[in-house]
């Protein structure tokens, strides 16, 4: 299966609200850069055998989700309401 796809799948799977915005394979690692709904961004790395395990090993798989939900959860921007 194709990266992108693959961690489209589960940063949809963790987070339904945060978009993949570029995913980058530098060689050994591959870099994840999330959106959330108010376009703040962030970014993760993750190595490139902990993917490729991720891809056909249920555990990996749940590790690279709670990696990629803990991302995804960076993009969550607090908004103050005004109260005090």
């Amino acid at each position: 299966m194709n990266d992108r796809r693959f961690i489209e799948e589960l940063v949809h799977e963790v987070s339904p609200d945060a978009s993949v915005v570029d995913v980058t394979d530098t060689g050994g690692d591959v870099v994840v850069t999330l959106a959330g709904t108010t376009t703040v961004t962030a970014r993760c790395e993750m190595s490139r055998s902990a993917l490729d395990r991720a891809e056909t090993r249920r555990g990996s798989r749940r590790r690279l989700a709670s990696v990629l939900e803990a991302c995804a959860d960076a993009t969550v921007a607090y908004v103050p309401d005004g109260r005090s």
